[in-house]
């Protein structure tokens, strides 16, 4: 409260604000209000930066994946590929009659783990010739892959795609899976390579429909152009109590009756607010 220089029975007393100090709590109250609008503005431009930086981080990782992607051919290109070039052959004879979904697997550290050095437990090993030199492959089989492949054959269209060589993943896969449950393989030459040695699977090059496609993979770099697709798994090296596989069996049991399978994804794996619709 502001004194005037009044004086009642000689005592100074208190009365009613100045005009002028009026005026000037009101500016000091402005200038406060404009002071805290500045404050939750910047906390807000702080956060959208926060948020354009990790999707520019993204959009960086995944830039050159995507420029392989948007390459447009010249009209005489255009006129010699009117078909798409799909890396699998059209669904035929018991599986598109049942209109089955596809399940995309990956093979080292999903399926199973290999080694050239010898692991102190293993089921099998394979030998190869790998840019020349014969090269000798301890594998391990994950917990619950043999019951997984034996269930899924029925169900899905399965199909590996590892990023691995031709030679070493059709080695460890005659192994893995004598009976044919799989019924296509693709190799490293059917990824796209980043300038920075990544590789990608690209699920739109299979000629599926994506809304019927469900990648299991413990890279997200493989999945990063179809992250709603995609099945996260950890990666396994020796861990003999991993039930990992069990616990995707399940899930891919009870989602083989949606119609995008998206949508269970998105249901039931991706914790990322970025990655929902």
């Amino acid at each position: 409260m502001v004194y005037r220089s009044k004086k009642l029975l000689g005592v100074r007393n208190p009365v009613f604000p100045t005009k002028k100090w009026q005026q000037k709590r009101k500016q000091e109250g402005i200038v406060k209000n404009v002071v805290e609008g500045f404050k939750s503005v910047a906390k807000t431009v702080q956060g959208a930066k926060k948020t354009v930086l990790k999707l520019l981080k993204e959009w960086l990782e995944l830039e050159p994946a995507y420029l392989a992607l948007a390459y447009k051919p010249t009209e005489q290109e255009s006129d010699n590929n009117r078909e798409p070039q799909f890396i699998l052959p059209p669904m035929a004879g018991r599986d598109m009659k049942m209109q089955k979904k596809t399940i995309v697997l990956d093979l080292d550290e999903t399926l199973i783990h290999s080694s050239e050095e010898p692991l102190s437990r293993y089921d099998f090993a394979v030998e190869v010739v790998i840019e020349g030199e014969p090269a000798t492959f301890y594998v391990l089989k994950r917990p619950g892959m043999d019951e997984l492949l034996r269930q899924l054959e029925d169900r899905y269209e399965l199909v590996l795609f590892t990023a691995g060589t031709r030679d070493y993943a059709d080695a460890v896969v005659d192994r893995i899976d004598p009976y044919g449950a799989i019924k296509f393989r693709l190799f490293r030459d059917s990824c796209i390579e980043t300038s920075d040695g990544r590789f990608v699977k690209d699920l739109s090059l299979l000629g599926r429909d994506l809304r019927k496609i469900i990648i299991v993979d413990d890279n997200p770099n493989a999945y990063m152009l179809h992250p709603h697709n995609a099945v996260p798994v950890s990666s396994f090296v020796d861990d003999l109590y991993d039930r990992e596989l069990s616990s995707i069996l399940s899930f891919l049991k009870v989602v083989q009756y949606y119609d995008d399978l998206r949508e269970a994804v998105r249901h039931y794996v991706i914790k990322d607010p970025l990655l929902k619709p």
